[in-house]
């Protein structure tokens, strides 16, 4: 469990990065542009694991022969299923975040684009 807890945390820390749209201070701050290509490098290898997984003629996993399955489904199908559900939604949320990131991006730009945080900052004060 503390594999788990630990990506999920690591995930959490990613995406936090990708759409941290504060001032620049304590937080590390990326430009946009690199946010854009880390999403993009980070979709090569989910697709690769998972294609490669889909398209395989051969169990990778003959450990489940000897543990048991919990699913009265072939290894085969089970592996194709699971490198489906390592390729499409991975590569899927990696191209939302990109497009949210290239979002912010193109209203960064725009004059009026800090005036409601600015507004809120002196309500506060």
């Amino acid at each position: 469990w503390v594999m788990n807890w630990s990506m999920a945390l690591d995930g959490l820390l990613f995406w936090w990065l990708m759409f941290e749209r504060g001032p620049p201070g304590i937080t590390p701050r990326l430009g946009y542009g690199t946010r854009v290509l880390l999403l993009a490098a980070v979709m090569v290898p989910q697709i690769i694991i998972g294609a490669s997984m889909t398209f395989a003629d051969v169990v990778w996993f003959d450990v489940y022969s000897v543990c048991g399955r919990a699913w009265p489904i072939e290894p085969l199908t089970d592996q194709l299923l699971g490198g489906l559900i390592t390729w499409i939604p991975a590569a899927m949320m990696s191209v939302v975040g990109a497009l949210i990131v290239l979002r912010f991006w193109i209203y960064s730009d725009r004059p009026d684009a800090t005036r409601g945080r600015r507004n809120l900052t002196e309500a506060v004060t």
